[in-house]
């Protein structure tokens, strides 16, 4: 039992010492650095690179540090010089960028072969103490990360410096009124982290396997322990991850469960259902940003809502007050009728582009655009969670793998139709975005990202576990696209079904995104405390969104199930839930129609342009997320720059007189490519 805790204690400092450096990061510069696991990666391909040139290990390690700390550095420049004051998942998902950059750029130089990387002069065997045998590579790894973390506390609580950051942490803008150099000390916090990322490189990859991806899928489950304890504290950092890796050490000798991800999840869920802040964080009372115009506390606590006072329903009143206030702005009654006339108009054009483009394309591209059309269809339910609910939920590539499981199942095991399974496929997906959403319904912002990712992280293991049914690592083959027992249909009959779907879909989730439920959901995000005031609770109605979402992600991955014809674990998971927030973000999230479609075009059409090179098309993925999110708040500045002009004064220069408004020249909250 000894050696089983010290086991745990190994893992949970692992985990604590690698999502350290994120730490760091968000609680002194306040940012969300999602490349520090693949900045790690990076430092350690280049240890090892020079470890096989023969260079001493001390020197490769010198090497590894300094280039971690200047990746680490250039990121956090991006982020500060581009992103300055643009909402918390707006910055989330900007580092999501150079980190699809940094995994396909290492897969470029070194492949995805598994690489090994040993600390010298230690022996790989049990040391005896007594009647215990401990592991002698652990007890090492255990004594430098304690170090770390001790010499980290030292600095931040008993130096100057680290007086600096906690000024700098309370309040930025106050750190510099009195003087302080904020930029100079932000760079530093970057560089530090990189610095933390490399160290937990080292000290990792020794006891796993050195891929591209081995260190991002860790940082996950690491940010899920990091949560555990809180975020905003190191102590509940540490301490959450130490109460993790013991759980998980004790858990897998009792039950022999190898199942990092689904215990980080169950454990997630469990603590977040009584604190959601964390065991050892505090209840945060100053309102968050996240998206334009949303209040959310950063820990997602939520208060009941008022009781419901006066005739009618609460959504039905909200609703008159958000299409009322929709007339006045615009003073046009036939605006309504316009958008109805534009959406039909799309659909007429969409239907005949679909119809002909069998007859003027390959099959291999009509191939590409039928799973084009089927992503487009994730991507819209992401967008009724991004754009029009504001919450960051980022388990559509879970999601995507339940319906496709689920309707495989059902088709293999239990001999059903196409027909019939993929509604069951669509049912999946839409019960478990509920149930999930459901089991941490008190926590929001960051903490829920972190556990809908780990959703999408621990739903390839779920899959492995249970192979008598799922296939395993083999898959699941289907029959193919059959309709009728007419046999399998070919590839254009295939995409004309499959477009047919997603034009229906995307219809469907427009007119949701119109009604009176999502225009209750549209005014939740942009005052909450607003909706409650009027007795609208904000639980109920994005429970709905994300029932929508889990729809759409559950008939993507059934339809996709029949469409290729087989289902394996590797076809769904975390870089799909990023891809999908990729393609919003790409398309617009404020869209429903013509964005995911756009989108889809892009995350799918890009690997087939490139000839499927996955490495390749990583980077093009994450430059193109760093440019357009960029892009995106440059808009948002220059369209609040002239909303507030045109406060003060007329096209004409003119001073506006007292109490009358002036029209907004652009949406601060309009997509990349597209508004709403």
């Amino acid at each position: 039992m000894i050696n089983v805790f010290l086991s745990g204690l190994t893992t949970g400092a692992i985990y604590a010492v690698l999502v350290l450096g994120v730490v760091l990061v968000h609680r002194f510069a306040h940012a969300v650095n999602f490349a520090h696991g693949a900045v790690a990666t990076l430092a350690a391909y280049c240890a090892y690179q020079a470890l096989s040139s023969d260079v001493p290990y001390w020197v490769a390690a010198l090497l590894a540090i300094v280039v971690g700390t200047a990746v680490n550095s250039i990121i956090g420049w991006i982020l500060t010089r581009f992103f300055l004051g643009a909402d918390e998942i707006v910055q989330t998902m900007a580092s999501m960028g150079p980190m699809l950059a940094i995994v396909g750029l290492v897969g470029v130089l070194w492949g995805q072969q598994a690489k090994s990387l040993e600390l010298p002069g230690i022996p790989t065997t049990a040391v005896r103490f007594g009647d215990y045998l401990v592991s002698a590579v652990g007890l090492v790894v255990l004594g430098l990360i304690a170090v770390i973390i001790l010499a980290l506390i030292v600095v931040v609580r008993w130096t100057r410096y680290g007086v600096l950051l906690r000024a700098l942490s309370d309040s930025r803008a106050v750190a510099a009124m009195y003087g302080l150099r904020v930029v100079a000390l932000e760079r530093a916090i970057w560089a530090i982290g990189g610095a933390l990322a490399t160290a937990a490189g080292l000290l990792i990859v020794p006891q796993v396997s050195l891929l591209p991806q081995t260190l991002t899928d860790l940082l996950i489950i690491g940010l899920a322990a990091a949560t555990l304890g809180g975020m905003a504290s190191l102590a509940g950092l540490i301490a959450g991850g130490f109460i993790f890796g013991v759980t998980v050490a004790f858990t897998q000798y009792f039950f022999q469960l190898q199942m990092n991800s689904i215990l980080a999840l169950l454990v997630a869920v469990l603590v977040f259902a009584f604190r959601p802040e964390g065991l050892f964080g505090r209840a945060s009372r100053r309102p968050v940003e996240f998206f334009p115009q949303m209040i959310e506390s950063a820990a997602g606590g939520v208060r009941r809502a008022p009781r419901r006072t006066g005739p009618g329903r609460p959504s039905a009143r909200l609703a008159g007050v958000v299409a009322a206030g929709a007339r006045s702005v615009d003073g046009q009654s036939w605006f309504a009728a316009l958008r109805r006339h534009s959406l039909l108009g799309t659909v007429a054009v969409l239907a005949v582009l679909v119809l002909l483009a069998p007859y003027l394309l390959s099959t291999q591209l009509i191939f590409t655009l039928t799973t084009v059309a089927l992503m487009a269809i994730a991507i819209a339910g992401q967008n009724v969670l991004s754009g029009l609910s504001g919450m960051l939920f980022l388990a559509q590539g879970g999601l995507m793998a339940v319906g496709s499981y689920a309707s495989a199942i059902m088709s293999v095991r239990y001999g059903l139709s196409m027909v019939e399974a993929i509604p069951l496929g669509v049912l999946a997906g839409l019960l478990v975005a509920v149930a999930l959403r459901a089991a941490v319904f008190r926590i929001g912002g960051f903490y829920l990202g972190m556990v809908t990712l780990l959703f999408s992280l621990a739903v390839p293991e779920v899959v492995l576990a249970f192979d008598s049914v799922t296939g395993g690592s083999a898959g699941l083959f289907t029959s193919g696209f059959v309709l009728g027992g007419s046999g399998i249909v070919g590839v254009e009959a295939t995409f004309w079904i499959c477009s047919g779907l997603a034009i229906v879909a995307l219809t469907l989730v427009t007119l949701f995104k119109r009604s009176h439920v999502g225009l209750t959901i549209r005014a939740i995000r942009d005052s909450r405390r607003g909706a409650e005031s009027i007795g609208v609770g904000p639980q109920r109605p994005r429970l709905v969104a994300v029932a929508v979402a889990g729809a759409c992600a559950g008939l993507a991955g059934a339809v996709s199930a029949f469409q290729v014809g087989v289902v394996t674990p590797e076809a769904f998971g975390v870089l799909t839930s990023i891809h999908v927030l990729l393609a919003a973000a790409i398309g617009g999230t404020e869209s429903t129609f013509v964005g995911p479609l756009l989108g889809a075009l892009f995350i799918v059409g890009l690997p087939y342009a490139l000839g499927g090179s996955g490495s390749v098309s990583q980077i093009a993925f994450g430059v193109v997320l760093i440019a357009a999110l960029a892009l995106k708040v440059a808009i948002a500045k220059r369209a609040r720059a002239g909303s507030a002009a045109d406060d003060t004064a007329g096209e004409d220069g003119v001073a506006a007189p007292e109490g009358v408004p002036r029209p907004t020249r652009g949406r601060p909250d309009a997509g990349i490519l597209l508004g709403s």
